[in-house]
């Protein structure tokens, strides 16, 4: 029974020292609306964005999407990021900023987790115009581990595919998380949301960051990605060594009390 008791004991321990010390939103998105249907309400901004591609374009600063603001179409005035590529583009992206003020620094023996959420689809419902999209996270000087990603549960398989993100830039300290999105019944496919977490040591301080959503895909038929509830947060979490030492101690100063 104190076997018992000290390993419960100690996997309790555990547990907790694998709690994270502090959290932290450090970014946050809905354009306006807590339901994720990119197609039905109108935006408001929430955050500065600014439009690029790759034709070295800039237009309207502070606006919540991917096209053009200034042209005519059906998506400019809906809710969420959208994106139409013209001719010899190969990209869209809106980017903006943020700082990890809010952000405790790191005691010995612990690491930032970071956990990004967001919805992603692509206005089309033909498969073979899914479009190729992208987050990018950057932050200078900040080396960044990748830890896993994926969207949520699919609810029909045979139409739908699960999505992996996965880190596709080399550099230490940027990620860029490609993955298809999907189209569906009704211009998006509400399958797709989306989590991705990597992990860093580099302390973050008062330092900023840069966001960036996009497309890359150009092909007729996918006037439009969209993108919608993103959400950035970081937590303070020991090293997983550091977890385990801690959990150690504490059943040797159960063992010796015991005896």
């Amino acid at each position: 029974m104190m076997q018992l008791r000290l390993s419960t004991l100690a996997l309790i321990a555990l547990g907790t020292a694998a709690t994270s010390a502090n959290a932290a939103v450090i970014f946050s998105e809905n354009f306006g609306s807590t339901t994720v249907n990119p197609t039905a309400a109108s935006f408001t901004v929430q955050n500065t964005w600014s439009y690029s591609d790759s034709a070295g374009t800039t237009v309207n600063t502070n606006e919540s999407r991917l096209f053009n603001p200034g042209g005519a179409g059906s998506g400019e005035t809906t809710h969420g990021w959208i994106s139409a590529l013209t001719t010899g583009n190969t990209y869209q992206q809106i980017a903006t900023t943020g700082s990890f003020s809010g952000v405790a620094a790191l005691g010995e023996g612990e690491s930032y987790v970071f956990t990004l959420t967001f919805f992603a689809s692509s206005q089309t419902s033909t498969a073979a115009n899914d479009v190729n999209a992208y987050v990018e996270f950057v932050s200078a000087g900040k080396v960044f581990n990748f830890t896993t990603g994926s969207n949520g549960a699919i609810t029909a398989p045979a139409t739908f595919s699960a999505q992996i993100l996965s880190d596709s830039n080399a550099a230490d300290d940027t990620l860029r998380l490609g993955f298809v999105a999907q189209g569906g019944a009704g211009g998006y496919n509400s399958d797709r949301t989306y989590t991705a977490s990597w992990t860093s040591t580099s302390l973050l301080g008062t330092d900023s960051f840069m966001l960036a959503l996009g497309r890359t895909t150009n092909v007729a038929g996918t006037p439009f990605a969209l993108f919608d509830n993103v959400a950035l947060d970081v937590a303070i979490v020991p090293e997983p060594g550091c977890a385990v030492l801690g959990a150690f101690g504490v059943l040797v100063l159960l063992r010796r009390r015991r005896g």
